[in-house]
């Protein structure tokens, strides 16, 4: 499964890009290798003023599993019911269980914690 992160380059300077990276299980550990660099990100350390709205993008036929938050290929209906999870008191370890038994998806907890984020 692929997916867009953000890093820090160097570390604690502020300078973020963005990659996709896919998760790799490699002898029982799982680790992210880079599939492409995308760009500079519009994250920083220092937020002033209200926070961004993520922009969906809507595709020709929108349906509910079509529309996706930009720069994310998860669909916006597992976002929903992941945060649905976890302000409803369900801790992050039990929501990536549910997610491996619904949508036979292995992501780590930080990609849930950077939804609720």
């Amino acid at each position: 499964m692929a997916f867009i992160r953000a890093k820090e380059i160097p570390p604690r300077s502020g300078n973020w890009y963005d990659y996709e990276v896919m998760t790799v299980h490699e002898g029982g550990k799982v680790r992210q290798k880079v599939i492409r660099y995308i760009g500079p990100s519009g994250r920083s350390t220092i937020r002033l003023g209200k926070p961004a709205k993520p922009q969906l993008a809507i595709l020709t036929n929108p349906t509910l599993e079509q529309a996706r938050i930009h720069k994310m290929k998860t669909p916006t209906r597992r976002i929903a019911s992941a945060l649905n999870m976890y302000y409803s008191g369900m801790p992050l370890d039990a929501i990536q269980q549910q997610f491996r038994q619904d949508y036979e998806l292995d992501m780590s907890e930080s990609n849930y914690w950077n939804w609720v984020e």
